[in-house]
């Protein structure tokens, strides 16, 4: 059976780009991401060694309407996240460690919101929560079997940044002989 869960992630990399280029086909912001997933529950990879616990997720948030690459709206969710397994190192190029990239579209409020709130860069972390699937469900555990579902499609993403109060120093106290 399978179902859409909720993931939990500690954001670690925030980068902010501006682009232009003469075709506009990339033209704008780019707001990318990287980061761990922090849930409780373990997610199993089928015929992997690593859990979903393990890898970075490397992120792109888009601004806008969900399309696909040919212009055609994307109708089953906001987003899409895959993963890459382990490349070992071969000729000249040193090992790819498995990873998980994807992207997502949040509404131009929104995407401005998260962009002004990267840009101040005004909090002591960032969290990140998005609902994907559909992941397995098999004895009492989730898995995500790339050879039968590579994507996995993203429903739901919100952010939170956390501002820590800086706290007064105690007033000093005065003695006997001050």
């Amino acid at each position: 059976m399978l179902h859409n869960i909720h993931l939990y992630f500690d954001v670690l990399e925030w980068r902010q780009s501006v682009r232009e280029e003469r075709k506009k086909k990339y033209r704008g912001r780019g707001l990318n991401l990287v980061a761990r997933a922090t849930n409780v529950r373990d997610i199993r990879l089928i015929n992997m060694p690593e859990k979903l616990r393990d890898l970075e997720f490397h992120l792109t948030v888009v601004e806008g309407t969900p399309v696909l690459v040919s212009g055609e709206p994307f109708e089953d969710g906001i987003g899409i996240i895959i993963l890459h397994q382990c490349e070992p190192a071969r000729d000249d190029l040193p090992e790819i460690e498995a990873m998980v990239t994807g992207w997502f579209y949040v509404e131009s409020d929104l995407y401005q919101e998260l962009w002004q709130q990267v840009l101040t860069d005004n909090y002591s972390s960032s969290r990140m929560e998005l609902e994907a699937g559909p992941f397995g469900f098999d004895m009492m555990e989730w898995t995500w079997d790339p050879a039968t579902q590579a994507q996995l499609n993203v429903q739901y993403a919100a952010f939170d940044f956390v501002r820590s109060k800086r706290k007064e120093p105690p007033p000093l106290k005065k003695g006997l002989f001050s």
